[in-house]
């Protein structure tokens, strides 16, 4: 009875597997000298690189076409111009001599003063205007306005009563006569503060005269009360 088994694969030789390894590096080697000879040589500063040139005939050169500037135009000639003669303005002369007037004397020239004794005066509203800077008022509470603001502006707080805190409204009675004076200035209703009384009789009397009541508003003296606050905010 024969043994049909096959015999295992024999493994190449070692000798022979050292040799191709020592092949395959020398290409290796080789192959990486040449890239670096090339690469080397390619970077080189002083490396030459040459340049093709070719030749050709050409039968006509190019050449752009640049259009040429507009030539001037000349002004045309005139010929046989007739003059038109322009008359000329007649300006009439003017006298430039001035007559000085003689001084006259005091003593040969008198003037004659129309005698005015019996002519009252007229009053402004009766010839039809006020005396410059004069306010106007157009109704009675424009003129209460005015008189209440010059009133405010006269008012003083008393410090002592600042201090307290005292506050309270001062109810003031007066007469306004014709020329703006103040008479008759009285207390119509207390605070129930001495101080605040005393401050505000002290600014009605010292924002006197008040402006002159309008005559085309007012007949006679106006009679007037006016509430004066003395408040701390």
């Amino acid at each position: 009875m024969t043994d049909t088994t096959p015999a295992p694969p024999t493994s190449p030789r070692p000798e022979k597997r050292n040799r191709s390894m020592q092949v395959m590096l020398l290409i290796s080697l080789a192959v990486h000298v040449l890239l670096f000879l090339h690469i080397s040589g390619v970077y080189r500063s002083d490396a030459v690189t040459p340049i093709e040139l070719t030749m050709r005939n050409e039968p006509k050169p190019f050449s752009r076409s640049i259009p040429r500037p507009r030539q001037p135009r000349t002004a045309p000639q005139i010929h046989d111009a007739q003059k038109t003669a322009v008359p000329q303005r007649q300006v009439p002369k003017i006298d430039t001599k001035t007559e000085v007037a003689k001084p006259v004397s005091p003593i040969t020239e008198t003037v004659s003063v129309p005698d005015v004794s019996g002519i009252r005066p007229a009053k402004p509203s009766q010839i039809g205007f006020e005396p410059a800077g004069a306010p106007v008022f157009a109704t009675k509470a424009d003129y209460f306005q005015m008189v209440r603001m010059k009133i405010e502006t006269r008012k003083t707080y008393p410090e002592k009563a600042r201090k307290h805190r005292t506050q309270g409204r001062v109810n003031v009675v007066f007469t306004i006569t014709a020329d703006g004076q103040v008479l008759g200035i009285s207390i119509a209703k207390s605070s129930g503060h001495d101080i605040l009384d005393a401050a505000a009789l002290s600014a009605v009397e010292s924002a006197a005269p008040l402006p002159r009541p309008p005559e085309n508003l007012f007949d006679d003296r106006i009679k007037v009360q006016i509430a004066i606050m003395f408040e701390l905010t």
